[in-house]
């Protein structure tokens, strides 16, 4: 009876292990978009398996098959013990991390399956538990235990799979209503795409369309992916929208055309087409060829602006004409773009410039710093301006219009200046930033980073080049995380930068502690902190389970 009582206890703590560990590895793979492949490369690759739990069950299973049964009883009692201190001492990733546990529908119906193919395979262990010997019972039910421990992410990737067809006829059925009131309701659509910039175009354009010319559909933030827009669709379309921007991200070839297969675009920007996410794409040609997919699809009568300065989109052109082709850029304009910027003046209150377009001159002026920011409002200015927005009117709005979250936005803290560009930093939008940072006036210059990812075969050439750069232009670095941490030393090395003012964090927290926990101490300068890049929990933090 006591041996029952045991048993049924490990079950339990057991489970309740297992249920934690699971939310915390799908915590991860909710960050990796639910793609089974890329979930086991990063699981492997940290080696994220657990340790703690399954060191504790082997030392209970390996104890009680060689002690007696009453000694058994008192290890078994004390395991259940640890189990539950574990469990208390773990992270829960629904309240922890940068990127918290959603618990979506499509999350909790893998988490559901998950337990109950865990059910099914524990009802099976329970028989060979319960039907073996009597001195074997307890160690047996610990070391089923090892066993489920070091497979949740089996369980995952299990449920999944079994749910795959099922996900796929929801989101098909969400598809047809999405195209359906979209083909209904006809608004003209603009798609976007770029390597970079995608959203902070989006937002100034759908902002300058919706105050100067009609009302505008326009998603938030980055909604980029075919069900993130096409839910935003089915619940936010309206009919009095006349005119729809829709960002189209992709990590793969077909990716965008299936998007301009929903919205069926009438006119396009192309932003830029450089490195961003070249691990996944495998090269530049599948950049290319991913991001000229919206190009395509765009009618031979429609419209395309694009980024002349940018040699991916220079391609463009020639590969898909349109009838109406629009080039903006910073060099050459006179001679080459049909809307191009010059006398582009930087403080710490904003740029100001002035914009070239169809014979004339306009100036103008934008809260937001950076090479990358004024490409955006060109962008935006050209397609405005060729719907027939009137210039002035459109440079008042982008007059107003604050940087978007995490885009070279500017706090002040005291006598800190921060420059938050703390998203999906690219290797063009990491040297404007550090050209901005040299541009501006201070005594001391911070540069907080934990370099560039998902870049494939160049991560470490365009980190290192990054750190040289770095290197002349910085006072002081706080480098954070192992990812590319090699890469940095190599290139800072290189550049000269004193070691002394090299810090290595773990977390960026850490780093951000130093900085404003010493306020005082640098409350008589003019201190400019660069952030650059923030890195989700899949690089930056190491799990130790």
């Amino acid at each position: 009876m006591i041996d029952t009582a045991c048993i049924v206890l490990t079950i339990i703590s057991g489970f309740l292990f297992f249920y934690r560990r699971t939310l915390i590895y799908l915590r991860y793979f909710q960050q990796e978009e639910y793609e089974n492949g890329r979930f086991i490369t990063w699981f492997f690759k940290n080696r994220a398996f657990d340790k703690k739990g399954t060191l504790t069950a082997l030392i209970i299973a390996v104890s009680c098959l060689i002690f007696s049964s009453w000694i058994q009883t008192a290890l078994c009692a004390a395991g259940i013990i640890a189990l539950l201190v574990l469990l208390a001492k773990e992270e829960n990733p629904l309240k922890t991390g940068k990127i918290k546990l959603n618990r979506t529908q499509r999350l909790n119906r893998i988490l559901y399956t998950a337990l109950a193919v865990y059910f099914i395979v524990l009802a099976a262990a329970a028989v060979l538990i319960f039907y073996s010997g009597d001195n074997y019972r307890i160690g047996i039910a610990w070391a089923v235990q090892i066993f489920f421990f070091q497979t949740c992410t089996l369980y995952i990737i299990t449920a999944n799979t079994l749910l795959s067809p099922h996900e796929k006829k929801v989101q098909l059925g969400f598809l047809n209503e999405a195209k359906d009131k979209i083909g209904r309701l006809n608004p003209f659509v603009i798609g976007i795409t770029g390597s970079y910039g995608k959203t902070s175009t989006k937002m100034l354009l759908g902002e300058v369309l919706n105050r100067s010319l009609a009302p505008t559909f326009f998603p938030p933030k980055s909604i980029n992916t075919l069900m993130g827009i096409t839910r935003w669709i089915r619940e936010n379309l309206k009919p009095e929208h006349k005119y729809a921007v829709i960002e189209m991200g992709a990590y793969r070839r077909g990716s965008i055309a299936r998007v301009c297969d929903l919205v069926k675009p009438d006119a396009a920007i192309i932003t830029n087409i450089g490195l961003m996410h070249l691990e996944r794409f495998g090269s530049e040609e599948n950049i290319y060829l991913a991001k000229s997919e919206l190009a395509q699809a765009v009618p031979d009568d429609g419209m395309l602006v694009l980024n002349g300065d940018n040699k991916g989109t220079k391609k463009i052109p020639q590969d898909f004409p349109k009838n109406r082709m629009y080039l903006f850029g910073l060099k050459d304009g006179k001679e080459n773009f049909d809307c191009w910027m010059s006398d582009v003046s930087v403080s710490v209150k904003g740029t100001a410039f002035t914009i070239h377009w169809k014979g004339e001159t306009y100036k103008g002026s934008t809260p937001s710093l950076g090479t990358p920011a004024l490409y955006n409002i060109l962008a935006a200015f050209t397609m405005a301006c060729a719907l027939g927005a009137d210039p002035v009117y459109v440079l008042g709005i982008i007059r107003t219009v604050e940087p978007y979250d995490n885009r070279l936005e500017i706090t002040q803290h005291g006598s800190i200046t921060v420059l938050k560009d703390a998203y999906n930093s690219n290797p063009e939008g990491f040297a404007a930033a550090l050209d901005v940072l040299s541009i501006l006036q201070g005594e001391k210059r911070t540069l907080i980073t934990p370099g560039m990812v998902e870049l494939g075969e160049r991560q470490y050439e365009e980190n290192k080049r990054l750190a040289e750069m770095s290197a002349k232009i910085c006072d002081e670095i706080l480098f954070i995380g192992e990812t590319n941490k090699k890469a940095w030393l190599d290139g800072l090395e290189e550049g000269g930068f004193n070691k002394d003012r090299l810090t290595l964090y773990g977390h960026r927290d850490d780093a951000m502690d130093k900085i404003f926990n010493t306020e005082g101490e640098v409350s008589s300068e003019a201190h400019l902190v660069l952030i650059e890049n923030d890195l989700p929990d899949l690089y930056e933090n190491k799990l130790k389970l």
